[in-house]
């Protein structure tokens, strides 16, 4: 077979279909050019209720997952000290719940349910962002009336400590006995966090806050100066800037010098507000409003030069807030459920790599906000905010991770293409031999899904190779969607999903696979995607 009736066969196996052509676009790949390491910034994830969810034989089954499919690394949770019960976990207490009371009224640590679900994470080679919230009960006041909602409807968590002292102590016990636990070596590869979203707190008490940091930052860093500590947490630009004025040019509660430690800024981003929802004009979550709001973030940061040298994360994320929300009520949630959740991913991976390529902010971890709610609840594909569903089915968002998982350790240099941004991506990896892309075809306002369009990619500086042997897995309305074949089987109930249906629904599965002649060091890969679909390409040079 000649070279152009090759590739016609290749777009034919690895395109969605027979759709109209519509668009074209053309990459040309420096195979020999790293353009930087591929980090895996994405490899997180979090949940509110993680102290009880790692803790249950789902939530280990999902992390053994993990762990097999090396998808997820880091894990964030909130109530590492107190209690909380949560209607969402009937009878269960979701927090770390470390303060006891003895007889006499004495205060009593139990760490045990922290550690055990950090060792959960350090078993498999994962890593924990600890938390440093809130407060158990009795170990603070409140700031008194007014207490209002904040702009997301929920109720503030914060007080004021009513002793400092006992505040401070408590964490010194924290971290004594993490040491203890884990030693110092592994300490360093972990990541503690003062709070979640303070945004919420008054703006009168916004020094209580800062107090907060300085004695939390003093804290972590007096058992070791290489323990790395950040903040805020928080999802609003005008606190984040605040609270980075307070670290670069404040004074320090703590020791009275000026400013505080950071490692890292930490930030949350939403496509939208689950708040927003129901109203009119309707709104769609898009990669290119969170891309503007980095941009933003980016000249707030770089105005401090301890934040701009810090790392930056982006510690919460989804494509809508409001992780109870379901498609019971609002019926727009099922791209929570479908395949438009990993294709919105896989587009702002490459956004946030672009981003720190030509500007000045690198984003250093983003982690998504879900776990298995749905899986431990039995509710199957619920639209909530979540990566394994009822039965203990993977959504279309976790197939997506491991899909990026797959990806080669270092990134190719685009010479000529689109800018990241637009309707079609590429994501190009390489290490030694092996070849792995993602390209995608996602805008996020497409209703014509009937359409394909033509990606060609043009690989140079193969060395000596004489042939590519490939392999592609598309994933789409129609493949590799868990969602869509849960559908076609008739929607079952959690309940009658069978482990062995579960694993049917949950796979990922190569769609088409072939061979490609290299002349002079060059190859021609050429693509028919539908719509709203991606498609991971592995390859393997042969002599």
């Amino acid at each position: 077979m000649n070279l152009s009736r090759l590739v016609c066969a290749i777009a034919f196996m690895v395109g969605c279909g027979g759709g109209l052509q519509a668009e074209d676009a053309r990459f040309e790949v420096n195979a020999s050019e790293v353009l930087g390491p591929n980090t895996r910034f994405w490899q997180a994830a979090g949940h509110d209720y993680l102290f009880h969810y790692v803790n249950t034989p789902i939530g280990r089954a999902f992390l053994d997952r993990a762990e097999a499919k090396q998808s997820l690394r880091y894990f964030r949770t909130h109530f590492t000290f107190d209690k909380t019960e949560s209607d969402d976990v009937p009878g269960a207490v979701v927090g770390g719940d470390v303060v006891r009371r003895g007889p006499a009224g004495e205060l009593i640590y139990d760490f045990s349910k922290v550690n055990q679900t950090y060792r959960e994470y350090v078993r498999r080679g994962m890593k924990p962002i600890v938390e440093f919230g809130f407060f158990p009960d009795g170990f603070a006041r409140d700031f008194g009336p007014p207490r209002a909602d904040n702009r997301e409807g929920e109720h503030e968590r914060e007080a004021v400590p009513k002793d400092w002292a006992q505040w401070e102590a408590l964490q010194r016990a924290f971290m004594a006995n993490l040491e203890q636990a884990f030693g110092r070596e592994e300490l360093r590869t972990w990541y503690f966090e003062v709070w979640n979203e303070p945004d919420k707190w008054p703006l009168a008490h916004i020094d209580v806050f800062f107090r907060l940091y300085d004695v939390f930052s003093h804290v972590v860093k007096s058992f070791d100066p290489d323990y790395r500590v950040g903040g805020p947490g928080g999802y609003t630009p005008a606190f984040l800037d605040r609270f980075l004025q307070h670290v670069e040019q404040g004074t320090n509660y703590v020791t009275e010098a000026t400013g505080s430690p950071l490692d890292f800024v930490s930030y949350h981003l939403y496509g939208i507000s689950g708040s927003w929802l129901k109203q009119s004009p309707a709104l769609f979550p898009r990669v290119d409003f969170l891309q503007r709001e980095m941009r933003w973030l980016d000249r707030i940061v770089q105005a401090y030069p301890k934040a701009a040298a810090a790392e930056f994360h982006l510690n919460e994320w989804g494509l809508a807030s409001r992780f109870r929300r379901s498609v019971d009520r609002f019926p727009e949630l099922e791209f929570r459920n479908d395949h438009r959740s990993p294709l919105f991913m896989v587009k702002l991976v490459d956004q946030l790599y672009a981003l720190g390529d030509h500007g000045s902010l690198k984003t250093d971890l983003l982690l998504y906000w879900g776990f298995t709610w749905e899986a431990e609840r039995g509710r199957v594909f619920h639209g909530n905010r979540e990566l394994l569903t009822g039965g203990e089915v993977a959504k279309p968002i976790l197939i997506g991770f491991e899909m990026l998982a797959r990806l080669q350790d270092n990134r190719l240099a685009i010479a000529q293409g689109p800018r990241p941004g637009g309707r079609i991506g590429l994501l190009p990896t390489r290490e030694g031999n092996h070849l792995a892309m993602i390209a995608y075809n996602f805008e996020e306002s497409d209703d014509d899904f009937i359409l394909e369009d033509q990606l060609v990619v043009e690989l140079t500086h193969l060395g000596h190779a004489a042939e590519l042997e490939w392999r592609a897995t598309v994933l789409s309305s129609a493949q590799n969607n868990s969602y869509a074949r849960w559908r076609d089987a008739g929607q079952p109930a959690a309940g009658s999903i069978s482990p062995a249906q579960a694993a049917a629904l949950s796979r990922l599965e190569v769609t088409a696979s072939g061979v490609v002649p290299v002349y002079d060091g060059k190859a021609v890969l050429p693509f028919s995607l539908s719509r709203h679909s991606m498609v991971l390409w592995e390859a393997t040079l042969k002599e």
